[in-house]
């Protein structure tokens, strides 16, 4: 593995990835800090109301909304690879799926428990305490059930 100076080792990373710019500047901020060598950019694809679809037997079971939303996942994913590399990371792309916020960061504790990670890293997107309250914060949910260290890199300063 590669020493950064003032780095701190990590050997797998986590990143909670959404393709904001605050989940980018997350990526970033952990590839100066960190030393680690492996890093998972966990997607995770906030599934809408079901469709009812009917499909006859030839048909695509895919409504056209959904396959928009699955090119979305993967282009957000595939950015997120990129930016870890840029970072310095051996990068891989892993998409999950939740209803909930809660789900988002469950879904993310997930693939770090498997995956055998040593930190997962998150972007703060900076919402108040009554938008936290009413629609939940993944880097809240991470820092409060995460059985290994979460690193939350806040919003750059304007």
């Amino acid at each position: 593995m590669r020493e950064r100076k003032g780095s701190v080792m990590a050997a797998t990373v986590v990143f909670a990835y959404d393709g904001s710019e605050d989940a980018q500047r997350a990526i970033a901020v952990a590839g100066e800090l960190l030393g680690a060598h492996r890093a998972l950019i966990v997607h995770v694809r906030l599934l809408p109301v079901p469709q009812i679809v009917a499909a006859g037997e030839d048909e695509e079971p895919y409504t056209a909304f959904e396959q928009a939303q699955q090119r979305e996942v993967d282009r957000v994913s595939a950015e997120g690879v990129e930016a870890a590399v840029r970072a310095g990371f051996e990068a891989e792309a892993v998409v999950a799926a939740a209803d909930s916020v809660a789900g988002v960061w469950g879904a993310v504790l997930d693939v770090a428990s498997e995956r055998e990670a040593t930190v997962i890293v998150a972007g703060r997107r900076g919402i108040s305490r009554v938008q936290s309250a009413l629609m939940g914060s993944v880097s809240s949910g991470l820092i409060n059930h995460a059985p290994i260290s979460v690193l939350v890199v806040p919003r750059a300063k304007a």
